[in-house]
C-alpha cells in the first residue's frame, strides 16, 4: 500500500531511527529517492560486511611469526635462551661491572665465549648472541633464514667510516655517493627486512595487517554519491507535490 502524505522529512527520519533500532517499518516507500537511499544502503551494507568477512579471515588465516626474542626484557624473562657475549669485550666490561638492574641480571646469566663463537648455539635456537650492532647486521642480512636481530638496540653510539686527514680520494666518495651505498649496505636495518622478504617465498609474515577505513573508503565515496542523488531526487518530488504538478494519492491498500 502507499501513504498519502509519504514524502515528508520526518517519515523519513522515523524510517532511519527504525532501521537503526531494528524495528522494522511500517511502510515501504514507493519515492524513488527514497528507494534510491535505501537501494544503496543495502550496498554499503554487503561493502561493509564483506570487508569485516575479508579483515576476520586475514587474521585467522594468516600465520604470524612469532619472534621469541625482542628485547633484553624477552630474554631475561625466559631460562631455555641464554646469551652468548665475548669474553672482554666492551659489553662483557659493561655488564660485568653494572652494580644492579637488568645489566647486572643480564651478567648472572650470560656465557661467556671467545671471539668468534659468539653465534654458537644461536642457530639451534638455545643461544642468543650479544655483540656489536654493526658485527650482527651483515651476519643477518646473509644469512636471514637463520638469525634476526631484535627490535631493541641498547648502548648505543655512533658509527662512521675513517679515513685519513685530507684523504685524496674523500670528496669524490661523497660526491659519487658511494659513501651512502655503504652506509646502506652495511649500517641499515630495513636492509634485513628487505633481504628476507626477496629471498623468502610464501613463508610466514611478522605482522598481519588488517583492513581500515582507507580499504573501503571506495564504497563510502560511491554511497555517499548515491546519498546525494536520492537527496536531489527527494528536493525533487518535495518541489512537484508543493507547486501542485501532482496531487498525493489517498491511502490505499
Amino acid at each position: 500500500y502507499s501513504i498519502a502524505d509519504e514524502v515528508r522529512v520526518q517519515e523519513y527520519l522515523w524510517s532511519i531511527v527504525g532501521s537503526f533500532l531494528q524495528q522494522g517499518q511500517d511502510f515501504f516507500p514507493f519515492a524513488m529517492s527514497a528507494r534510491t537511499v535505501m537501494a544503496f544502503w543495502w550496498m554499503f551494507t554487503v561493502i561493509v560486511y564483506s570487508a569485516y568477512t575479508a579483515n576476520l579471515t586475514a587474521f585467522l588465516t594468516v600465520h604470524t611469526e612469532n619472534l621469541p626474542i625482542r628485547s633484553l626484557e624477552d630474554l631475561l624473562a625466559q631460562s631455555s635462551i641464554l646469551p652468548n657475549v665475548v669474553l672482554d669485550s666492551n659489553l662483557y666490561t659493561m655488564f660485568s661491572q653494572a652494580p644492579d638492574g637488568m645489566y647486572k641480571q643480564l651478567a648472572e646469566t650470560m656465557v661467556t665465549v671467545p671471539l668468534g663463537h659468539c653465534l654458537d648455539g644461536v642457530s639451534e635456537g638455545h643461544r642468543a648472541c650479544i655483540n656489536d650492532y654493526s658485527f650482527l647486521l651483515p651476519i643477518a642480512n646473509e644469512k636471514c633464514k637463520e638469525y634476526y636481530i631484535a627490535k631493541e638496540h641498547f648502548n648505543t653510539a655512533t658509527v662512521a667510516f675513517m679515513y685519513p686527514k685530507d684523504a685524496l680520494y674523500a670528496d669524490k666518495l661523497h660526491e659519487t655517493g658511494a659513501m651512502q651505498r655503504l652506509f646502506w649496505t652495511y649500517m641499515r636495518s630495513e636492509n634485513v627486512t628487505s633481504a628476507c622478504a626477496s629471498s623468502s617465498k610464501g613463508s610466514a609474515a611478522s605482522t598481519a595487517s588488517s583492513i581500515g577505513l582507507n580499504h573501503v573508503v571506495g564504497g563510502l565515496v560511491l554511497t555517499g554519491c548515491f546519498y546525494g542523488l536520492g537527496l536531489i531526487i527527494l528536493l525533487v518530488e518535495v518541489a512537484w507535490i508543493r507547486l501542485g504538478l501532482s496531487q498525493p494519492k489517498d491511502c490505499v491498500f
